[in-house]
């Protein structure tokens, strides 16, 4: 069996692996239709929340509308978690006017997709949109493709082979890898000083002295703050960032520890999308 076919078959089984997730309840995708998360998240995002039972002071959460509201789930921050639980919206001055138990909240914000949400607001049944369209359409697709080169003679699988490292040879003469680095290395500058906050300190303080908003990140719950241009932050151990990515997205990266490698990300993007600076392929096919 050819290596191809193990990772497709591999591939497969991670799909399939998420759909029993989806299929089990143990992973939920959400859309947001409030503001009381904003910065975090705003209406029209898309949030990824798994099954959790641990839950600490500082955690996002999903949990049961205490009003009884059939398939509602509200998402809040933690800010008591003892016998009963206490959740505040982060936009929200005051705490909610109820408490909630370990088995009214459903599990953690794992991440989220901002403006990802508006798509699928006005389905009903969103879980089977999103079962539909993220697990079953590609896990399909991929099993298609694995059952025709499982039914393909040797002969096939050779000629397709010999196919494929000539087509890879004519792609590499046409690959300028020069081109290619020069497209990462602008766009990592580029990615590192648009997202560098230019911050001064004032005793204690960090003030804002750019134009755009910064993003703080610290360690105290709800482990971000928001500094706007000309305004001033006390805190000791801290990362900041420009407001130029959704902080839905840079929250997760934050609190896994890898805030750091998000100018690689960027940059590794956009020379994808830019491939047509570095690599022109020929128009005619190779039979």
């Amino acid at each position: 069996m050819k290596w191809g076919q193990i990772s497709g078959m591999v591939l497969v089984a991670l799909v399939i692996l998420s759909a029993y997730e989806i299929v089990t309840d143990d992973v939920r995708i959400l859309v947001v239709l409030s503001s009381s998360m904003e910065p975090l998240m705003h209406p029209g995002d898309l949030i990824v929340v798994k099954r959790g039972s641990d839950v600490a002071v500082g955690d996002v959460v999903a949990f049961s509308d205490p009003t009884g509201k059939k398939n509602v789930l509200i998402t809040h921050r933690v800010i008591e978690a003892d016998e009963e639980i206490r959740t505040k919206g982060d936009a929200v001055e005051d705490p909610d006017p109820f408490t909630v138990t370990a088995k009214d909240v459903y599990g953690k914000l794992v991440f989220g997709v901002p403006y990802l949400g508006y798509f699928f607001h006005e389905f009903k049944n969103r879980n089977v949109v999103y079962y539909l369209l993220f697990i079953l359409l590609p896990a399909s697709v991929l099993m298609v493709s694995e059952v025709r080169n499982l039914s393909k003679s040797d002969a096939e699988l050779r000629r397709e082979s010999w196919l494929k490292r000539k087509v890879d040879r004519r792609r590499r003469k046409l690959l300028r890898p020069l081109n290619a680095i020069a497209v990462f290395t602008i766009s990592f500058i580029v990615f590192s000083l648009s997202i560098s906050p230019v911050l001064t300190y004032d005793e204690k303080e960090i003030v804002n002295s750019g134009y755009l908003d910064v993003y703080v990140f610290h360690s105290d719950p709800p482990y971000y703050s928001l500094i706007k241009p000309g305004e001033s932050f006390s805190t000791t151990n801290y990362a900041a960032v420009n407001g130029v990515v959704p902080l839905i997205m840079l929250y997760p990266l934050y609190l896994s520890g890898l805030l750091w490698t998000l100018p690689f990300l960027l940059s590794l993007t956009t020379t994808t999308l830019l491939s047509p600076l570095y690599y022109k392929p020929r128009k005619r096919h190779i039979l």
